[in-house]
């Protein structure tokens, strides 16, 4: 996983972390081997890390998951599809976590859409 966790640009266990939601020590565990994530874990860190579970697992050498072979536009059309999908209370969570996640980069926040509060 330290491979996945530095292609990635996360040179230090504590920014993966920070980044991901977990304690540095539980990066820290399952990097040393004495702790193993769960299976939604699992597939969580790969989509994160945009690499395989398989590449986690160490069963291939193949870095590149299952999200490196779609175009940007096909991303961004699953992305608005799950989004229109959604609720209005739901989108705010969404709008939320995206928020929260710009703040623990350093990043600013941007305003809420027409509409919102």
């Amino acid at each position: 996983m330290k491979a996945a966790r530095e292609l990635r640009g996360y040179k230090s266990q504590q920014s993966f972390a920070n980044a991901f939601g977990v304690a540095q020590s539980t990066v820290g565990g399952w990097e040393a081997g004495s702790r193993e994530p769960t299976y939604e874990t699992l597939v969580r860190l790969a989509s994160f890390l945009h690499v395989s579970v398989d590449y986690l697992l160490g069963l291939t050498d193949e870095k590149e998951g299952p999200l490196a072979e779609i175009s940007e536009e096909t991303l961004d059309a699953e992305i608005m599809a799950h989004l229109k999908s959604l609720s209005p209370e739901d989108l705010e969570k969404v709008d939320f976590f995206v928020q929260g996640i710009l703040a623990a980069r350093g990043g600013k926040p941007f305003p809420p859409a027409e509409g919102q509060k």
